[in-house]
C-alpha cells in the first residue's frame, strides 16, 4: 500500500464520523488528540516526501549529514566514556602508585661500555643550577650557608657548562678556590661533574678517549672512569693533595647486575677522598642530576662505608674502609639496596640475603621511632601489590615489621621494600629489592 497515494491522503484527512473507524486502526485509540497528532505527523511526512521529490540532492544531503552526525555523536560518546573509564582506572592505580608502589629510577641508562656496567642513576634533565637551599641540608656532606654561597658563586661565574678546554677550566678553578676548605672543593668538584657531565658513549670517540678528561671534556659525555679521573683531575687543580685521592676499581650492583649471577669481573670505577683526615666514599657516576627525592640530596657523596659497600665492592679490601671486610660472596648475597637505603638511619632487614629460594618464608624489618609513620605505608604496599600472586601478613612489635609471604602462583618475583617520603602524597620510594623464587 502507498501511504502517500492520493486515496490514504484524502483518507486520512477526512474527519467523517463513517471514517473514524480507519483512524483507529492506524492512530490506536481514535480521540481527538491522537488524530491531531496523527494528521500532524502525515503532514509533515508529505511535506518532506514532496521536498525530497523537488529537491532529491538537498534532502538527501540532510539525511547523510544527520546519519553522519548522528555516528560522530555515537563514536564521541563512546570515547569519552572509555577515557573517563580508563582515567578512573589510571587514578586508582596512580593511588596505589604513590601509596604502594615504587618509583625506582636507578636503572634509566641504556648505555653500556665493554669495561664500564654502569646504571645512569636518578638522570634527571633538570638542568637548573640555582642554589638550592635543601642542597645545603646533604646529609653526607653538608656546608654551612656561608660556604655553600662561596661555592655557588665560583660554579655559576663559569662553571655552568664550560665550553673552553679542561686546562683552561682548571685555571679558573686555580684561580678561584684558594680559599675554599676541602669540602668545599669536594662539593664543587661534585656538583660540576654531576651537573653537566652525561653518561654514555659516543659514535665519534674511541673507549681510550672516552675515559681521557682531556678529551672527553669537550663533549660534555664519558663513563664511570671517565666521572673518576674528572674529579680527582678538578679537585688537583684546585691544590688538593693528590695523595688524599683515590681512584677506586671493583664490582658493583648497577645496571648490568644479576642477582643469580655471582659477579666475574670488575665492572666499576669510583671515588676516595680524605676530609679533614677522615676518607670519604663517592660516586659521581651513580649520582648524575640527582634531585627528584629526598630534599635533592647525594645518595653517593661521602655514604658511610658499611652502607657503601653494599653496593660497591673495591678489588683491594683495604679500600673498603671498614674494621670487618666482606668477601664477593658476601657482597652478592646480601639484599639488594638503592644508595637511599643509607639515608634512613637504623633500617635493618634482618634475614639479609638477595634471594629467598622459597615459597614461604619470613623477614624482619628494624626501624627507629623516626619512622613510625611510614608502617602503615609499608605494610600497605606488600598486602595489596602482589595479593594476586604472594600473601603477605605484616607484623609491627616493637620497633619491627616481622613480614610473612606465602607465594600462591610459583614463579620469581622481585619486591620493592618501600619507605614513605611525602606522608602528605603518599609518595614512596624504593630503599631495597627482595627476590623470590618460587619453584
Amino acid at each position: 500500500m502507498n501511504f502517500f497515494s492520493d486515496e490514504n491522503r484524502n483518507a486520512f484527512y477526512n474527519h467523517n464520523r463513517g471514517q473514524k473507524k480507519r483512524y483507529r486502526h492506524s492512530c490506536g485509540c481514535g480521540c481527538n488528540l491522537c488524530l491531531k497528532l496523527c494528521s500532524f505527523c502525515n503532514k509533515k511526512c508529505i511535506n518532506i516526501k514532496s521536498y525530497s521529490k523537488q529537491h532529491p540532492y538537498i534532502f538527501w544531503s540532510i539525511i547523510t549529514g544527520i546519519v553522519v552526525f548522528l555516528i560522530a555523536l555515537i563514536i564521541i560518546i563512546a570515547v569519552v566514556a572509555s577515557r573517563s573509564n580508563n582515567k578512573n582506572k589510571t587514578k586508582e592505580e596512580n593511588a596505589i602508585s604513590k601509596t604502594n608502589t615504587i618509583e625506582n629510577k636507578d636503572n634509566e641508562n641504556d648505555n653500556e661500555s665493554e669495561n664500564d656496567k654502569d646504571k645512569d642513576n636518578n638522570d634527571n634533565s633538570n638542568d637548573n643550577n640555582e642554589l638550592d637551599s635543601s642542597i645545603m641540608n646533604s646529609k653526607f656532606l653538608s656546608l654551612s650557608e656561608a660556604q655553600m654561597s662561596e661555592v655557588m658563586s665560583i660554579y655559576n661565574s663559569k662553571g655552568d657548562k664550560d665550553q673552553g678546554t679542561l686546562a683552561e677550566f682548571c685555571e679558573y678553578l686555580k684561580s678561584k678556590s684558594s680559599n675554599l676548605s676541602e669540602k668545599e672543593k669536594v662539593f664543587l668538584s661534585y656538583y660540576w661533574i654531576t651537573k653537566n657531565i652525561k653518561y654514555g658513549e659516543l659514535e665519534s670517540l674511541s673507549s681510550t678517549e672516552l675515559r681521557d678528561p682531556d678529551i672527553f671534556f669537550e663533549h660534555k659525555t664519558t663513563v664511570c672512569t671517565g666521572y673518576a679521573r674528572l674529579f680527582k683531575r678538578l679537585l688537583v687543580a684546585m691544590d688538593y693533595n693528590e695523595d688524599d685521592i683515590k681512584n677506586i676499581v671493583g664490582y658493583s650492583k648497577g645496571q648490568s647486575y644479576d642477582v643469580n649471577v655471582k659477579p666475574q669481573k670488575e665492572d666499576h670505577e669510583w671515588n676516595a677522598v680524605k676530609i679533614d683526615g677522615n676518607w670519604c666514599l663517592i660516586d659521581a657516576t651513580w649520582d648524575i642530576d640527582n634531585t627528584e627525592i629526598l630534599d635533592n640530596n647525594y645518595y653517593y657523596l661521602c655514604t658511610p662505608p658499611k652502607c657503601f659497600v653494599r653496593d660497591h665492592l673495591p678489588s683491594d679490601d683495604s679500600e673498603q674502609f671498614l674494621d670487618s671486610t666482606i668477601n664477593l660472596d658476601q657482597f652478592h648475597n646480601m639484599i639488594l639496596t638503592h644508595g637511599r637505603f643509607c639515608y634512613f638511619d637504623d633500617i635493618e632487614i634482618s634475614e639479609d640475603k638477595s634471594i629467598y629460594q622459597t615459597c614461604s618464608g619470613s623477614f624482619t624489618v628494624k626501624y627507629s621511632d623516626d619512622y613510625q609513620s611510614n608502617v602503615e605505608f609499608f605494610q600497605n604496599y606488600l598486602q595489596t601489590s602482589f595479593q594476586d600472586n604472594i600473601e603477605f601478613n605484616t607484623e609491627d612489635n616493637d620497633n619491627r615489621i616481622i613480614v610473612k609471604f606465602n607465594v600462591k602462583k610459583k614463579g620469581s618475583y622481585s619486591v620493592s621494600l618501600p619507605m614513605m617520603i611525602n606522608s602528605e602524597e603518599g609518595y614512596g620510594t624504593s630503599i631495597a629489592t627482595m627476590y623470590i623464587k618460587c619453584e
